[in-house]
């Protein structure tokens, strides 16, 4: 009995150590269908942004065809040492003071537009640099085994080019967004048209009374 009890206590179980769980990183660009998922998942939320932005925020007012009648042409030097000639044509001419109101309007959309534009690359650039670079940082300091994380420029260039390209490609692809929207959203969107084109009447009509002889 003795014997049997000293054979037991010196039987010794060898289990391999238990290290941290063998996980991958969060996103990595060395995985293909990493780069996939977070371009479609990237891009499909800038376009939905977007649509709902220009629906919203940029009112654009159709014009008339022949709303411009008179137009000139301003040459300027651009550059850093002005080597570059740039020729803008701006309309002088218009067929009445609301389409004159009209083409300002537009303009100024387009320039709302156009900051807008930069606000999607800026998140892009973000949203690319968190994936493919801050959280598998993290991830590592944490003890936890993971692809090593791309570099910062790299990865926030990945995700300024998904933002600006994929957007592009679903408008393509996909129709207008009006025609699948929900219908309280374009109902917005034309109301916010009509009263645009109502305040711009209420001024054309001012400035056409000052201008009568």
């Amino acid at each position: 009995m003795l014997k049997i009890g000293l054979e037991r206590a010196q039987l010794v179980v060898c289990l391999p150590a238990r290290g941290p769980p063998n996980r991958t990183t969060f996103m990595s660009e060395n995985k293909p269908w990493h780069l996939v998922v977070f371009a479609c998942c990237l891009g499909v939320l800038v376009y939905l942004a977007s649509a709902l932005w220009s629906a919203l925020f940029i009112i654009n007012l159709p014009q008339a065809p022949d709303a411009v009648l008179d137009v000139v042409e301003i040459t300027r030097e651009s550059g850093r040492y002005d080597q570059w000639v740039e020729t803008d044509v701006v309309p002088v001419g218009f067929s009445s003071a609301l389409e004159e109101h009209k083409y300002h309007h537009n303009v100024a959309m387009n320039e709302r537009n156009r900051y807008w534009l930069y606000s999607t690359l800026i998140f892009g650039a973000f949203a690319g640099y968190v994936a493919f670079s801050l959280i598998p940082r993290w991830r590592a300091r944490a003890g936890i085994q993971c692809d090593p994380p791309t570099a910062s420029i790299s990865s926030a260039f990945f995700g300024a080019f998904v933002a600006a390209v994929f957007p592009m490609l679903l408008g393509w692809v996909l129709p207008a967004p009006a025609s699948w929207f929900p219908r309280q959203l374009v109902e917005m969107a034309d109301s916010r048209q009509m009263e645009a084109l109502s305040e711009l009447e209420q001024v054309a009509a001012v400035h056409d009374r000052y201008d009568q002889p």
